[in-house]
């Protein structure tokens, strides 16, 4: 079984805080998409997020987008510039009747409308307003098990998930959201048997912190931790070694957001996912395992030589030292620009998978639904497959995830998370059997699809 170590299920209501509105918009903001398009949907956004709290109706959101920006004297003044047979011109000129249009209808309109006003950039590997819109629709289905759905609808019945948790909290005051998010999260396991491994997001500025994460693990088919350090909180505070000891003894990895990018509470808090804060905590936790997502940033790998002074090196450093780091790829895009960058992407990535150092310890991971969405999940896994070798795959996306999640071999004993879903009684039985019966023995290989009960 393929696993991919690293995705995300949750939608905006299921994470949507007092916080959470500044962060999704700041993140917009940020997105390559012309700025008439951009202010405009970070307005819609303000306007219904306020209105309606817990629900966007998505129809509503990008119909006011074409709505106001196809009205605007900017855009006129680009339709004046259109071949009078062009497509766009044909839709909008004189108005269009946006009660006609769609969803998908709206979406492709945007689309179009984007690339009139960005004209003078034809780069289809740099994000745009497409990636912005495919973002936010996942963004806004109205459940974690719709965009469970979607994601899982792109896979084959061989590939697995881990899918990653997000607390984003100013204090700890709205635990019921919390609570929701970690009820439907836990749901996926037994909607997709055999295929879900979700890890509980740990974020120490709510009091109750430690006893959700121990609740999750013990009980609710949660194997493992999620950090997100950025969202405002210390990886090195007594909260946070208190969770490194649970961890630690119980065989629990961890993954952390480790790149320059992403959700931040402010500039300041971004370093707080800097990988040189690790040394000392594991040098008090040696046997600890932690995932660095993003390994960094893809950019550090798509140079020539990876930088000796970079957050990407950093971890591979605290690789050689300590055996239970690992990294993985989600969000790795640069590459898919092509040219160089691609090749040195390429021969840096295989030769870490060669180097007995790191080889078994690199992860495949997408970000879905975070990463560029014009890049499907199906594709993110058909691009990768077509750059690596059939054994590099597998190493990252098999024997590596095998040994990470704490799945017994002859090397390794069951981690107890994954012992805790096996054996807990508050799961229900056909759950206890599916983890029980995950091993088949065909030609001297694992085989990690789950035999049928």
């Amino acid at each position: 079984m393929r696993i991919n170590c690293h995705a995300h299920v949750f939608n905006a209501k299921s994470v949507f805080t007092s916080e959470t509105l500044d962060i999704l918009l700041r993140r917009l903001t940020e997105m390559k998409i012309p700025a008439l398009l951009k202010n405009e949907i970070v307005e819609q956004l303000q306007k219904i997020l306020k209105k309606a709290g817990d629900y966007v109706d998505e129809e509503t959101l990008f119909r006011n987008v074409v709505k106001k920006v196809s009205t605007s004297k900017e855009f006129k003044d680009v339709l004046k510039t259109l071949a009078t047979n062009d497509t766009l011109k044909l839709e909008l000129a004189g108005g269009a009747a946006l009660q006609d249009y769609a969803v998908d209808g709206l979406i492709r309109l945007l689309e179009k409308v984007g690339d009139a006003l960005n004209r003078d950039d034809k780069d289809a590997a740099k994000g745009d307003i497409g990636d912005a819109l495919a973002f936010l629709r996942i963004a806004l289905q109205p459940s974690i098990r719709h965009v469970t759905d979607i994601l899982m609808e792109q896979l084959t019945l061989q590939d697995a998930v881990i899918p990653l948790m997000m607390d984003i909290t100013h204090d700890g005051g709205d635990e019921k959201l919390l609570e929701k998010q970690l009820a439907d999260t836990s749901a996926q396991i037994l909607a997709y048997p055999g295929r879900i491994f979700p890890f509980v997001a740990v974020n120490t500025k709510r009091p109750e912190y430690f006893s959700i994460m121990e609740s999750a693990l013990a009980g609710r088919g949660f194997v493992g931790v999620k950090l997100y350090p950025s969202l405002g909180y210390a990886v090195n505070s007594p909260e946070m070694f208190k969770v490194y000891a649970y961890c630690e003894e119980r065989g629990v990895p961890i993954l952390m957001h480790c790149s320059e990018g992403g959700f931040y509470a402010s500039d300041e808090t971004r370093n707080n996912s800097d990988p040189t804060l690790w040394t000392a905590i594991l040098q008090k936790h040696p046997s600890l395992k932690i995932c660095f997502g993003h390994f960094g940033g893809a950019q550090y790998l798509a140079a020539a030589d990876i930088p000796t002074n970079c957050w990407t090196r950093t971890i591979l450093d605290l690789m050689v030292k300590f055996k239970g780091v690992y990294a993985d790829i989600a969000y790795h895009s640069e590459p898919m620009d092509g040219g160089s960058g691609e090749k040195n992407y390429f021969k840096n990535l295989s030769q870490l998978l060669q180097n007995p150092d790191y080889s078994e310890r690199i992860l495949f991971g997408t970000d879905y639904f975070l990463s560029r969405q014009r890049l499907t999940e199906k594709s993110y896994w058909k691009y990768f497959s077509k750059h690596l070798s059939e054994n590099e795959l597998r190493q990252m996306t098999e024997d590596n995830p095998l040994r990470y999640l704490g799945l017994p071999d002859e090397t390794q004993k069951m981690s107890i998370p994954i012992a805790n879903c096996r054996f807990s009684s508050s799961r229900p039985t056909c759950f206890s059997r599916i983890i029980t019966s995950y091993f088949s023995n065909v030609d001297g290989r694992k085989d990690f699809s789950f035999r049928p009960f």
